[in-house]
């Protein structure tokens, strides 16, 4: 069954391009909604669909899917723009919104907890980064943290309408850092998105990183739409909170309060037996890694880390650096970026930052190839370092 999924991959591998980016969804979802929900996800074709059906079901017919809960940790990359601070929300926000998905995957066998925080500041694309493009690729690359057993959870504020994406676990191998969730920053709890600020853009997005569709997926199509028998057919998505809808002529009322709808934050409150048990089955083939990972140093170690640390990856790069700054205690921190000649090219940060590890973004744009240097001040102390853009 691994043979099949690898033969499968290599095929995507070989194949043009264009054929690439249709089949991972780059640019699917261009246009605005009519109103609501937007979740930039991937929707496979019917053909697409049933592969994936089958390599499963031959799986199953030997292998059992594993009964054991599986506590997920999540690795937060927040991404925020470096000029206004916007999208820089505060720990509270990403602790309400573990919250929120134990809430909503109670009974599911997957339970859901803080594993680590890093803060990005982008003058550029990652802020704004979309499904497919070379900005997400380029942030994930340089952010993600074992694809494998940890969940990565990106926030920043992609536009187009859209409130978020995730990767289904059968898109890529298990370890590639393209795995993961992206939603807009002000669709956590205590955001400005109303009515999605509470918090199940998220619940949404890992519930397709698990392996379930949309509800109204394939639409009244009866045998085979979102491949779970008990959730009934729908036509199109739901947005508000149509109570009593009914698009399909049979299987009952729309799942509008389901997670994998569109309607509402307030309106969706159920995941169904026959989504649970997907979610175990394609996590047991998918993502059999998930959730085993050493845990998280503690946060003491912070306090006996160097009062200033700084890194800078990947060296050389082609396109943008990222530069990291631990920082021991709270301070005011500046990072700047200047050319051999000494001329300032780029502020990365110039702020208050707390005590723990944050991230600057340098996007070389149309910047000639060379040596470029980075100053980090932190209080008293200031720290150079070289990059080297290959063009």
């Amino acid at each position: 069954m691994r043979t099949l999924y690898a033969l499968a991959l290599l095929a995507l591998t070989l194949a043009p391009a264009a054929a690439q980016d249709a089949r991972f969804g780059a640019g699917e979802h261009a246009a605005a909604p009519p109103v609501g929900r937007l979740c930039a996800t991937y929707t496979p074709t019917a053909e697409e669909a049933a592969a994936v059906e089958a390599q499963v079901a031959e799986w199953l017919a030997h292998n059992p899917p594993s009964e054991s809960a599986v506590s997920i940790p999540v690795a937060f990359h927040v991404i925020y723009r470096s000029s206004t601070g916007e999208g820089n929300v505060p720990e509270s926000w990403l602790n309400a919104q573990i919250n929120v998905l134990n809430a909503a995957y109670a009974g599911s066998g997957y339970s859901f907890y803080k594993y680590s925080v890093d803060r990005t500041a982008s003058s550029g694309s990652w802020f704004g980064a979309t499904n497919g493009s070379s900005a997400e690729r380029s942030m994930k690359q340089a952010l993600n943290i074992s694809p494998r057993d940890v969940l990565n959870f990106y926030t920043n504020k992609p536009g187009q309408g859209l409130l978020g994406w995730a990767t289904f676990p059968w898109m890529y191998p298990e370890s590639d850092y393209r795995h993961g969730v992206v939603v807009l920053y002000s669709t956590l709890p205590g955001g400005a998105s109303a009515p999605y600020n509470l918090g199940d853009t998220g619940t949404h997005e890992v519930g397709h990183y698990l392996g379930l569709y949309h509800t109204f997926q394939g639409g009244c199509n009866e045998s085979a739409g979102d491949y779970v028998s008990d959730t009934p057919a729908e036509a199109s998505p739901a947005y508000g909170c149509p109570t009593g809808r009914n698009t399909c002529s049979t299987g009952g009322s729309d799942p509008i309060h389901n997670f994998m709808d569109y309607t509402d934050d307030a309106c969706m409150y159920e995941f169904t037996n026959g989504q649970r048990s997907r979610m175990t089955t394609y996590t047991s083939y998918y993502r059999p890694g998930l959730g085993f990972v050493a845990p998280p140093p503690p946060a003491s170690a912070t306090l006996a880390a160097p009062a200033l640390a700084v890194a800078s990856a990947p060296n050389p790069f082609a396109e943008a650096a990222t530069v990291r700054i631990t920082l021991a205690a709270a301070s005011d921190v500046r990072v700047v970026v200047y050319d051999v000649l000494g001329r300032e090219v780029a502020v990365l940060l110039d702020g208050t930052f707390e005590a723990g590890t944050h991230a600057a973004v340098f996007e070389a744009g149309t910047l000639p190839a060379g040596t470029y240097l980075y100053r980090v001040t932190a209080g008293q102390e200031a720290v150079t370092g070289r990059m080297q853009l290959a063009r």
